[in-house]
Formats: structure tokens, C-alpha cells, sequence
């Protein structure tokens, strides 16, 4: 485990000093995710915003935040997440990459604790602005409180596994 951690921090330490021109960077976007499994349904609508580091042209890592609405249950939660992306292009106008993120969801409201999400994506970046479509995946706990008999509250919780399509639209400051 202690040789994991020194690689990273050695590749991380050469991948910043040889990155020309690191600079902060980020973004605020609109997102869109329906659930395509056979025994789940709904969407979520979340709006978001990330803010980290860009090294060089093509490489951005950061961290963000934000709220989603579930409209099937209407429950509000937060997202907070770390996101790498990687363009292909630095010369262009018009920049393809690839990006993802891993996150967990909190809800305010904590009946229903989704864990944790792991979300996949392609885009492009035109101009000032960014399209992206991909899969995200979100495992979790739901918990359920009934009433077992007489006055007495029976908690239950019930495993699940969400998987989503999702459309982002992004405004990137710089």
C-alpha cells in the first residue's frame, strides 16, 4: 500500500511539473439522467458546478457539488463529486475529451442514503461550452420505516443499483 502511494504521489508530482501553464478552471452546467434498468424507474435533474485545476491544454482535475431533484420520488439531493477530464485537442475551437467522475449522493432528508456513483462520459467543447453524454452508475441504500404492530417502527433497507443514462450541458469560465 505504501508503494501505491508513492507512485501516485511521484506521477502526480511529474505529471504537474511538466504541464505547461497551470491554471484554476471551471464550470457550471445543467445535467440530465433517466434510470434504464427493468425494475427502476425515474430522472434526475441536477444542476452543478466544478472548479479545480487545468494542467497544460488538455488534462482538468477537480471538485464540485450540487443539487438534483428525483422527480419520481421528488427528493432533493446533494452530489458531491471529483472529476478528471482529458481533451484531445488544446489548438482547436472545437475540443473532444473524455471525462469522469466519482461521487456520493447525501440527502438532507436521509431517508434515503444512495452511496456511491461512478460516471463515464464523452463530449465536446465548443468555445466557451460543452455537451456531454454518457452512463453513470449509483449504488445505495434506501431506507424504509413501516409500522410492525401496535405503535412500533420497523426500519427496512433495501439494497440498489441505479444505472443511468445522462446528458450534461456546461458553460467552462476559461
Amino acid at each position: 500500500m505504501k508503494k501505491v502511494l508513492i507512485s501516485i504521489l511521484f506521477a502526480v508530482s511529474a505529471l504537474v511539473s511538466s504541464a505547461q501553464g497551470i491554471k484554476y478552471n471551471g464550470e457550471f452546467g445543467l445535467q440530465g439522467s433517466s434510470v434504464i434498468n427493468k425494475d427502476l424507474r425515474g430522472s434526475y435533474a441536477t444542476l452543478e458546478t466544478c472548479h479545480g485545476v487545468q494542467f497544460g491544454g488538455n488534462v482538468f482535475l477537480g471538485a464540485g457539488a450540487g443539487v438534483a431533484y428525483a422527480t419520481v420520488t421528488e427528493d432533493v439531493v446533494l452530489p458531491v463529486f471529483v472529476q478528471g477530464r482529458f481533451y484531445f485537442s488544446d489548438q482547436s475551437k472545437v475540443r473532444p475529451f473524455v471525462t469522469g467522475r466519482i461521487g456520493a449522493l447525501i440527502d438532507p432528508k436521509d431517508n434515503l442514503n444512495p452511496g456511491f456513483f461512478f460516471s463515464p462520459k464523452v463530449g465536446v467543447r465548443i468555445s466557451k461550452f460543452a455537451v456531454s453524454l454518457g452512463y453513470t452508475c449509483l449504488n445505495g441504500t434506501e431506507t424504509l420505516y413501516v409500522y410492525g404492530g401496535v405503535s412500533t417502527l420497523k426500519e427496512i433497507k433495501n439494497n440498489f443499483r441505479a444505472n443511468m443514462i445522462t446528458l450534461g450541458v456546461s458553460y467552462i469560465l476559461f
